[in-house]
């Protein structure tokens, strides 16, 4: 088995949404088209930052 952990970040002057939307719409299709894969599984950000070592992104937190 062949696990893939990645951290991603948005292009500068994409929203949230177009970032998530591109992942769900665009990515997740070509993935779960791979011959052979069992699982794929997508983890998005959807509140602020609170911890105050890290920089705040703005977020939109009406999607879940």
């Amino acid at each position: 088995m062949i696990k893939s952990i990645s951290l991603l970040t948005r292009k500068a002057g994409m929203t949230h949404d177009q970032f998530v939307r591109h992942w769900v719409e665009v990515r997740a299709p070509l993935a779960l088209a791979v011959p052979g894969l069992r699982r794929y599984v997508q983890s998005h950000i959807v509140d602020e930052r609170t911890r105050p070592d890290i920089p705040t992104t703005e977020v939109d937190a009406t999607r879940k």
